[in-house]
């Protein structure tokens, strides 16, 4: 029995994306409105992407996942340059491990067909839905430093 066969539903990946709706709530509430606007645009995207995968949908989720990454990192970048306060390191630790994480899982994964690459789809989708869960969570941390 494989333990990674943990959901009935194909659509796991559409149900993930959503996760990104609490950045956009959280990133609007700390009026990060670009932040919010490109979670939305990533949630659009995802959700998209995960129901009708080809070319063009997946070129455009990309482009939002590369703006989030972007935006998300320069701001870390410029919170990390103005306080250099040890109660901010654990959470920026965090945030590095988080995204280490999601490269790792998704570029390595790629290169060795495994993680979001797996042969078994069961398997890619959910290591591609702890990417979505883990991501958020990163992102959460950068927009409430």
């Amino acid at each position: 029995m494989n333990i990674f066969i943990i959901y009935t539903t194909e659509n796991i990946l559409v149900y993930t994306s959503f996760i990104f709706l609490t950045n956009v709530i959280t990133a609007f509430y700390r009026e990060y409105y670009l932040y919010a606007f490109l979670f939305i645009m990533l949630t659009m995207t995802s959700v998209i992407v995960h129901t009708n995968d080809n070319i063009y949908t997946n070129t455009i989720d990309k482009f939002s996942v590369f703006c989030v990454v972007i935006y998300g990192g320069n701001m870390l970048w410029n919170k990390y340059l103005v306080c250099h306060e040890f109660e901010y390191f654990i959470p920026t630790f965090m945030v590095v491990i988080s995204f280490s994480f999601c490269i790792f899982v998704y570029i390595y994964g790629y290169l060795q067909q495994n993680y979001c690459f797996h042969s078994q789809k069961c398997i890619a989708d959910v290591y591609h839905s702890l990417l979505h869960l883990i991501s958020s969570f990163g992102h959460h941390l950068i927009i409430l430093l």
